[in-house]
């Protein structure tokens, strides 16, 4: 990585015309690299996640084996901390990932609920966003825009909107994905 900056960086400039159309491809190229790193991140969060509820989990599994050695009320004390703590596995992840990024609760919540749709409902979106063809900005709105639908419905609508969001300009492709969600198509 360091090197392709040190080769921008020293490129000579012969020509500025052709300087211009290069650091544009440049540019473009930078932007891919953006979208490609977003949907790493967005994924990492996703599997953190997972991982946090799946410890969770573990946790309630360990309690259940310790429950034998227990006297009738530490085994009811233990079962409702167990219950407690299965219905709420991994509900804090966000606030994990908020306090790792420094960012808030909210936005970590956002940037998750992002990443799990586009790792289980909007899969198309999640590989143009992996493959640099939209950017992670584009991705989030129209995942936004179709939440109001019921998961069925949007997985139905994920080509099109991610079809929408490859060709188009991202106002356009944000508004498409809106007006397919208001179509009910």
């Amino acid at each position: 990585m360091t090197d392709l900056v040190a080769v921008q960086e020293a490129a000579p400039v012969l020509d500025a015309d052709a300087a211009a159309v290069d650091l544009i491809e440049q540019l473009v190229a930078w932007d891919r690299v953006a979208a490609w790193v977003e949907s790493q991140r967005l994924d990492t969060m996703r599997r953190f996640q997972a991982a946090r509820t799946d410890a969770d989990t573990k946790m309630c599994a360990d309690m259940q084996a310790a429950l034998a050695t227990k006297t009738p009320s530490q085994r009811a004390a233990v079962l409702r901390m167990r219950a407690n703590l299965a219905a709420e596995a991994g509900k804090f992840a966000a606030e994990e990932v908020a306090l790792a990024l420094n960012i808030s609760p909210t936005a970590a919540h956002k940037q998750l609920t992002l990443a799990n749709d586009l790792h289980t409902v909007h899969r198309d979106l999640g590989e143009a966003l992996q493959l640099g063809q939209v950017s992670g900005f584009v991705a989030s709105m129209v995942a936004t825009a179709t939440r109001r639908l019921p998961e069925q419905a949007r997985r139905l609508l994920d080509e099109a909107v991610t079809a929408d969001a490859v060709e188009q300009p991202a106002g356009k492709a944000i508004a498409a994905a809106r007006a397919r969600v208001a179509e009910g198509r």
